[in-house]
């Protein structure tokens, strides 16, 4: 059903009045110095400064006042999914809607200033779904920058929105779509997408900020040949799939880098992205890369500094692939809350590291067993995963290895929830998983990849936790299905390696 959002500014104004077409008046253009040192009142990028932190320096609302907040205007936009961050600059705020429409409002009081509405393509919807979803837009200089459905990038007058150029990057009709946004760094717009079908679309690119023309492009997967092309196996090169689509990156004006996340490979498990082969890619480090990995580039060239994954070989579609947040810490983890410890770095010394934001992760964890001793919640997707739950990666890359699991006495209380047969409860079922049972599956004569069937002395050794999903029925059983053909698979692949 089609759904109107709106969008909610808790400001300084109660009036709403016509909206009017106009242009910015007096309008400051957006300088480098200004994009590495925002003036307090503007937001000029998706996380408000490059380290991603999003702090914010004003302090008119504090914690006496907070309480005190209401709506002042609202003003409504059309249907479709609204997963944008709108930036603010000099009192006028810049949105992305559904529908490719980019709107300047006054943020005072919500009127429009100007509006600038994308023609799709007729055949849009027949290769991407979710249309104009792109998380991000930039503004540098005196242009705003949206990435649009259609694959390609605009560069709009700030004053007036009229369109100042515009350049293809990708081909939408092979499901490449633009699910992230832009981001300026040194004058360069650099951007990432989501790709599906084929690599064509695994890329990161960057554009001369002031006229469209590409500068360069990196594959997000190597290809035969190229450093890493061996992490996939015998995979065609057409098939190496894994999308920055996420947030973009942070940058490290210091050391001239952009730190950027990679998602999941696809297809979702191993046995499909190497044909029923498990064996065709190692069990660690590098495996299917630069999947559910940090790549860090120098933003002048593309060329890759130095990688890390975080998770090799991926089979639980669990992405590491939003922004990373750039901070100055004290070196001092608790040894009884992680799995490693980087010897080379002395404890308590300062460093600049770079943890993974990841809201698709629930960090919750319990122990399961001593052999697969970790689940972590998939809040977003409503699946359950076995793997790592956090990953924290050290700026410099000859010291950059600290992994991190937090760990949890209690069930995870949002996102996936697993229950008993016939109970309320939020307790996890783990009956039909003791030891004996992944014994007896690990000496079952079924062809490798196959899924365990019932009898031959294995019955209830394969059956999964009940999931309980806030999703529609029909979408709900296509879940439980789904999770059910996961936890077997993944239940035959871990006895398999372990016995």
């Amino acid at each position: 059903m089609l759904r109107i959002l709106f969008f909610i500014a808790s400001l300084v104004s109660a009036v709403i009045t016509p909206a009017a077409v106009a242009q910015v008046n007096d309008y400051v253009p957006v300088t480098r110095e200004m994009l590495l040192d925002p003036p307090p009142g503007d937001w000029l990028m998706f996380s408000r400064t490059y380290d991603n932190q999003r702090f914010s320096p004003l302090d008119q609302i504090n914690r006496q006042n907070v309480g005190q907040l209401r709506m002042v205007w609202a003003r409504g936009m059309g249907a479709g999914i609204h997963e944008n961050i709108p930036l603010v600059h000099q009192g006028v705020m810049y949105v992305a809607t559904p529908g490719a429409v980019i709107q300047a409002l006054d943020a005072t009081n919500g009127d429009l200033i100007w509006e600038y509405r994308r023609k799709l393509p007729a055949d849009l919807s027949n290769f991407i779904g979710n249309a104009g979803r792109a998380r991000s837009i930039a503004i540098y200089e005196d242009l705003v920058f949206y990435a649009a459905p259609d694959g390609y990038l605009l560069g709009l007058d700030a004053r007036t929105g009229e369109l100042r150029w515009e350049t293809r990057v990708h081909d939408y009709t092979t499901g490449t779509q633009h699910t992230t946004g832009p981001i300026v760094v040194e004058g360069k717009l650099i951007t990432g997408r989501g790709c599906s079908g084929s690599r064509a679309g695994c890329f990161i690119a960057a554009h001369d900020a002031l006229t469209g023309k590409e500068l360069w492009k990196f594959y997000t997967t190597p290809a035969p040949g190229e450093p890493g092309g061996d992490s996939w196996g015998s995979v065609p090169v057409e098939k190496r799939m894994a999308s920055p689509w996420g947030l973009p990156g942070a940058y490290d004006p210091v050391r001239k880098l952009v730190y950027w996340g990679i998602a999941n490979p696809k297809p979702h498990t191993r046995l499909k992205r190497h044909g029923g082969n498990i064996d065709d890619i190692p069990r660690s480090a590098p495996a299917d890369l630069y999947s559910n990995s940090t790549v860090a580039l120098d933003p002048s060239t593309g060329k890759l500094a130095w990688y890390y994954q975080h998770l090799p070989g991926d089979d639980w579609d669990a992405d590491h692939t939003q922004e990373r947040i750039l901070l100055r810490t004290a070196f001092n983890p608790d040894p009884a809350a992680v799995k490693w410890i980087n010897p080379l770095i002395p404890r308590g010394e300062e460093r600049d590291i770079a943890p993974e934001d990841n809201p698709n992760l629930g960090f919750q964890a319990v122990g399961l067993s001593p052999e697969i001793p970790w689940y972590v919640v998939h809040g977003n997707h409503d699946r359950m995963f076995l793997g790592i739950c956090l990953a924290a990666i050290e700026v410099r890359p000859r010291c950059r290895k600290i992994l991190i699991r937090k760990r949890s006495s209690s069930p995870p209380r949002t996102g996936l929830q697993l229950r008993r047969k016939g109970s309320r409860s939020t307790k996890p079922d783990w009956r039909g998983l003791s030891e004996n049972c992944r014994v007896r599956r690990a000496r079952s004569n079924a062809p490798q990849g196959e899924l365990p069937k019932h009898g031959r002395g294995r019955r209830n050794c394969h059956r999964p936790p009940r999931i309980l999903s806030p999703r529609s029925p029909r979408q709900s059983r296509m879940w439980k299905r789904r999770a059910a053909k996961s936890w077997m698979l993944s239940m035959r692949w871990t006895t398999r390696s372990r016995h």
